[in-house]
């Protein structure tokens, strides 16, 4: 038998487990209200035969404005609306990633954790939890408290991490509006074009993420309702995402050309990891020089130089072209590393497209001119020279899509109803 209370030292540390997001009253909430005043109201007046059941309506007139507020359109993009429903759902998409939630959240906890209020609940609990087990030994009343504290930290955990996000959540509805409207000149220009993307595509990707998470798709998608959001809210960032992607591959695709020498830069940190790791398949034509040669023979020879280099067409011409000038000979020197050329064509070499003959050079006894054919990596970066070449494209259609989408929002008839 325990005498007296047993004490329970507070020692609550529970990490924060984020859930993804916290909402707002919905129109669901706000019909669901509707239906419960109704039944109510049926009730009552089968309780009181006989006499007139007036219903509230300061209540019913609330309720019912509510909802028509929340699926009210707040903008018209083209004449396509945006509820303030939409809205509110996007604001808590917006506010679980927003910067500083999980700090807030952390301070609000301990804060609430250190509270006298706190406290003071909790020694009311483990004095209910004595008188209500006495007769039980100490290590029992030890564990049931205990069980108790984790339950009650648990609650203020789901406090704190609401405070936190409904301190942010004013301040995102301006963002979460002018997201949607991008999101719906993106969808209206992927309709026109004809490349939306699929619902399979969408319910694959919402599939994924649940997987990940751990959950089902049903389970996934009740968890974001109870966090404030919906699945749906979800698939629309997603297919407007996903279908901008197709519009711009589509109108710019053709467009979109990274050469060897940008991919050789973004691989390589300086111009020397490129000259050692690139081969370059290279030509060169020489054209010769008399010994002594005479300015004005230098500049003959020059202009010869110039003219072949305008008369270039491609790597696979050049045996063709040398013919026509005399003196002129070419000389196929196949892969050679950049490291093992001298300044100042090196450079000209690395930053030379593929296909490119290089500004004629003079040099004793001749004029050159460098071409470069082709290139290789040499090192086993393969793998990541093609991980490049796709980023870079994709940077590419990022610049392009900006510039579209913005052609679009000044074409747009764009309607702020609030």
């Amino acid at each position: 038998m325990i005498t007296g209370r047993p004490t329970i030292k507070l020692n609550i540390t529970f990490v924060l487990a984020l859930g993804l997001l916290i909402g707002q009253a919905s129109v669901f909430k706000a019909s669901a209200q509707v239906i419960h005043v109704a039944a109510k109201l049926k009730l009552t007046a089968h309780a009181n035969p006989g006499r007139n059941a007036s219903p509230p309506k300061s209540l019913l007139h609330r309720v019912k404005s509510k909802a028509r507020q929340s699926i009210a359109p707040a903008v018209l993009v083209n004449d396509e609306p945006i509820t303030n429903y939409e809205i509110s759902k996007r604001q808590a998409l917006l506010g679980a990633r927003a910067k500083g939630v999980g700090k807030r959240a952390s301070a609000k906890f301990k804060q609430l954790l250190q509270s006298k209020s706190t406290r003071a609940h909790l020694e009311k609990i483990f004095k209910k939890i004595i008188a209500d087990n006495k007769g039980k030994s100490r290590e029992e009343i030890i564990k049931i408290i205990k069980r108790k504290k984790k339950q009650y930290a648990l609650t203020l955990q789901k406090r704190a991490v609401a405070s936190a996000r409904a301190s942010v959540m004013p301040g995102l509805r301006k963002k979460a509006m002018e997201e949607l409207i991008k999101e719906r000149l993106q969808i209206q220009e992927a309709k026109r074009l004809n490349v939306l993307v699929s619902d399979e595509e969408l319910d694959g990707i919402i599939k994924n993420i649940a997987k990940n998470n751990k959950m089902t798709p049903t389970q996934f998608a009740d968890h974001l309702k109870k966090m404030g959001t919906s699945v749906d809210t979800m698939r629309s960032r997603f297919r407007a995402m996903l279908s901008w992607r197709n519009v711009v591959r589509s109108k710019y695709g053709y467009q979109i050309s990274v050469k060897s020498g940008d991919i050789d830069r973004f691989v390589s940190k300086t111009n020397h990891d490129i000259a050692v790791n690139t081969q370059f398949k290279l030509q060169r034509i020489t054209l010769a020089l008399p010994a002594n040669a005479q300015n004005n023979v230098i500049a003959q020879r020059l202009n010869d130089a110039n003219a072949i280099r305008n008369s270039f067409s491609g790597c696979g011409n050049t045996g063709t072209l040398v013919k026509k000038f005399g003196g002129a000979r070419l000389e196929n020197i196949g892969d050679k590393n950049a490291a093992t050329i001298k300044e100042p064509t090196r450079s000209l070499i690395l930053n030379a497209a593929d296909g490119e003959m290089l500004p004629p050079q003079v040099r004793a006894g001749s004029v050159h001119l460098w071409i470069v054919c082709g290139r290789k990596a040499v090192s086993g970066d393969a793998a990541k020279r093609t991980k490049a070449k796709a980023s870079l494209k994709s940077k590419e259609f990022e610049v392009l899509g900006r510039r579209h989408l913005k052609d679009l929002r000044q074409d747009a008839n764009i309607e702020y109803k609030d």
